[in-house]
């Protein structure tokens, strides 16, 4: 008898230890709202406002370019040197995130950001408003776009993940349809400074929350890609400016002469187009080979050139 109740008592505590140890890991599971859900507000805030920004100054082309004492076509050029600036780099940013840490340059952009939203909104003149906006802003948008997605998919996994990664989306997109409206609203009762200017708000609420997103693995040891992002930069910048000379100058037949510095340039009689798109291939071929002669030394790269050869099943 006295074995049996004291094989029954140890049974009894060892269902209870169990009991405990799995109502604390439920428990440290569940956890608080930010310490669940913290990463993914700190994205959501700051890819709010940067979708925001990139969907308000098209609407404003006209209030801005009498406030600055240019024309429509200056506020069109410095979207045109935003997209110049932001597509080519945005391998670089991400590279940064793996060499250094996903939330430092993440940190980094958020503060770069908010520098661009403050000159861009008390820019006297369009040279100082394409300093903040387009080169600034574009640069900050470079280390915060790739590396919010960085963030979402080191923090969650299964359901989470699928669920940051939609909310995610939704936000993007819900602040390409708020954008118009809010600076439509500002430009018209205010200034489309305030609307610029109101972003820094945004990301001070982010930067407070920061301390919600842990860090991920660094590889400082190694040896920061620059060739690469020069390479990138010069292929991915001449195929975007392909497209924007495209309008004004024809895809292939010149609809007008493209002159630099007095002396106009249309080789073979053709027009400037497909050899800037020539130029931005070649370059973009040599960054492949560029990659992959990194890779097979072991060495830090901007991307993996086996990701263009993945067959989607």
């Amino acid at each position: 008898m006295s074995d049996g109740s004291s094989e029954s008592l140890t049974s009894e505590g060892s269902m209870a230890t169990e009991t405990t140890e799995t109502g604390t890991e439920a428990e440290g599971e569940t956890g608080s709202f930010l310490d669940t859900w913290g990463t993914l507000v700190v994205v959501t805030i700051v890819m709010f406002v940067v979708s925001l920004d990139g969907a308000m100054i098209p609407v404003a082309i006209e209030p801005i370019s009498t406030d600055l004492r240019t024309g429509a076509s200056g506020v069109q050029a410095a979207l045109a040197i935003y997209s110049v600036v932001d597509a080519p780099l945005l391998l670089t940013g991400a590279a940064l995130g793996v060499l250094y840490g996903n939330k430092r340059i993440f940190r980094y952009g958020i503060v770069l950001f908010s520098i661009g939203s403050l000159i861009g909104a008390l820019s006297p003149s369009l040279g100082v408003f394409i300093v903040g906006w387009s080169v600034i802003k574009a640069f900050a948008d470079t280390m915060v776009t790739p590396i919010s997605l960085a963030l979402l998919l080191a923090t969650y996994d299964g359901k989470r993940r699928a669920t940051a990664f939609g909310v995610w989306g939704a936000v993007t997109a819900s602040a390409q349809a708020v954008g118009p409206l809010l600076m439509g609203f500002l430009a018209t009762v205010a200034t489309w400074r305030l609307a610029i200017g109101l972003e820094s708000v945004g990301l001070l609420a982010a930067f407070l929350l920061l301390f919600t997103v842990r860090e991920t693995e660094t590889q400082e040891e190694a040896v920061f890609d620059w060739g690469g992002t020069v390479l990138s930069f010069l292929s991915v910048g001449a195929i975007i400016v392909g497209f924007l000379l495209a309008g004004q100058y024809g895809w292939v037949t010149p609809i007008r002469p493209f002159v630099v510095g007095g002396v106009t340039i249309a080789p073979f009689g053709l027009s400037i187009v497909p050899f800037v798109f020539g130029f931005g291939l070649t370059v973009l071929w040599g960054l492949v080979e560029w990659e992959r002669r990194r890779l097979s030394r072991g060495e830090a790269v901007l991307f993996r050139p086996k990701l263009f050869t993945n067959a989607c099943t």
